[in-house]
């Protein structure tokens, strides 16, 4: 556990701890650099507490083990590559202040069978859900831009639902997603 007296953490800090488990930040931290706990093979549990705003680029980036992850109801922002390959992840609950999630963020979480996407959010980056297990996503109303390929070769992804609101839908967003069976576009 990282003390509560630590304000910053820096790039790469403890990036490639090939023996590190299990990881607690406490909700004081002010600043986590990119690519902090990337490529941590043997990290199996993150607990983010309350007061944690943004995931950086790469933070868990092929952390190949990671199975348990806890996000905190005051984070806003996902940015590229957090989740990259972390292909134990089986769920992810996103909270509902989140508003952004980058490109490539769980690009490759091979694993991965549910998101729950918060009705807040407004930006999907590109790719950032691709090469998934999932086999139903909501997109919620509230999204304003979804990027290239976003879902792209989620195979066994059967069933999408795009709300009434969002915007802007990237090129190939679906591409590769041999299991769609059905689509709902909002009349918009």
């Amino acid at each position: 556990k990282i003390p509560k007296s630590v304000k910053t953490i820096g790039e790469f800090a403890f990036y490639k701890s090939l023996n590190l488990e299990e990881i607690t930040i406490p909700g004081t931290v002010e600043h986590i650099g990119r690519s902090t706990f990337a490529r941590c093979e043997s990290l199996k549990k993150v607990v983010l507490e309350e007061g944690i705003k943004t995931i950086e680029k790469d933070m868990f980036a092929e952390c190949v083990s990671l199975s348990d992850i806890s996000l905190p109801s005051t984070l806003e922002r996902i940015e590229d590559s957090a989740f990259y390959v972390c292909r134990s992840l089986e769920s992810i609950e996103i909270p509902k202040k989140v508003s952004y999630i980058g490109e490539d963020v769980f690009r490759a979480c091979q694993d991965l069978k549910e998101i729950h996407l918060p009705k807040g959010l407004k930006n999907i980056g590109s790719f950032a859900f691709s090469y998934l297990a999932v086999e139903n996503i909501t997109i919620p109303g509230s999204v304003e831009k979804i990027g290239t390929c976003a879902f792209y070769h989620c195979k066994q992804l059967e069933e999408a639902t795009i709300e009434e609101g969002v915007e802007q839908l990237g090129e190939g967003m679906f591409e590769g997603c041999i299991a769609l069976k059905k689509l709902t576009l909002p009349d918009s």
